[in-house]
């Protein structure tokens, strides 16, 4: 048996006698039944491959609560409740699945553009996540390089270590440093020195830094020096010295412009915690 997330829907070479899902957008779900019966020569517990997908009921009563009330954390990921309850009205219409007539069919019924068919409570969270796409394929576009054009040195991203290279939440790197002589080294050691500095970083969501982006006043002649061997494509990362705690951990501070502080814990069990 495996329990996985949606990293194993793609890409792997997984063989399934039989699969449970949670429900997803119908292009995901069609993925992992692509994990079913994937190779032949073996002896199968069941006559043929069956993906079972755990959903509410798209027939009965619909609130806005209808996905995230059965998946608090998948309703995050899959942020189109509108494309989930399509999905969940689309794959019980046919008593089995056929691949590939199946496949567009299905497709084009739950990403169809015609929104009259979805529920009105999950319009309002459809046409949020219609828009967020929209601004995520606007952010794409404005970081895209005209390569047809040929390359002229002003012609890169402002500022090269902050441009995004994936649709995700804004976040910054961070490294974690220690004291080792007198002087701030990577938290984890290594004889490649720059090999050691990024192995020493971590990623923080923006958020969570709630503006608190420098390191304690103290720290801050000790900072300017390990950051000197640091290349300019490093700029905008933060460097964050810990020193050790009794219980094992690692401390740090951060301050922000106001002048408040954030204290930072850093383990090797359960990573960094703010």
């Amino acid at each position: 048996m495996l329990v996985a997330t949606q990293v194993a829907e793609s890409s792997l070479d997984l063989d399934f006698d039989l699969a449970v899902t949670d429900l997803a957008p119908v292009d995901s779900v069609l993925q992992r039944a692509g994990r079913l019966w994937r190779h032949t020569g073996r002896d199968r517990p069941i006559p043929g491959p069956e993906l079972v997908v755990v959903s509410p009921d798209p027939a009965g009563a619909v609130a806005a609560a209808w996905a995230a009330a059965a998946f608090p954390r998948a309703a995050y990921v899959y942020r189109d409740h509108g494309i989930l309850w399509r999905t969940a009205r689309e794959l019980p219409a046919r008593p089995a699945f056929r691949v590939p007539q199946d496949v567009r069919p299905a497709i084009e019924a739950v990403f169809s553009e015609d929104e009259t068919d979805i529920p009105a409570p999950l319009l309002s969270i459809h046409f949020d996540a219609v828009g967020r796409a929209g601004a995520e394929r606007a952010a794409a576009h404005g970081a895209l390089l005209a390569a047809a054009a040929g390359y002229w040195p002003d012609q890169a991203w402002p500022d090269e270590g902050t441009v995004p290279t994936r649709l995700a939440e804004e976040s910054r790197s961070v490294r974690l440093a220690r004291v080792a002589d007198g002087r701030l080294v990577p938290w984890h050691p290594d004889a490649d020195h720059r090999l050691a500095w990024a192995l020493s970083e971590v990623t923080v969501a923006v958020r969570k830094l709630c503006g608190h982006l420098a390191p304690a006043a103290p720290w801050h002649a000790a900072v300017a020096a390990a950051r000197a061997g640091w290349s300019r494509f490093d700029a905008a990362v933060i460097l964050l010295p810990l020193e050790p705690q009794p219980d094992g951990t690692w401390q740090g501070m951060l301050v922000a412009e106001d002048g408040g502080s954030l204290i930072v814990t850093y383990g090797s069990r359960l990573g960094l915690m703010l």
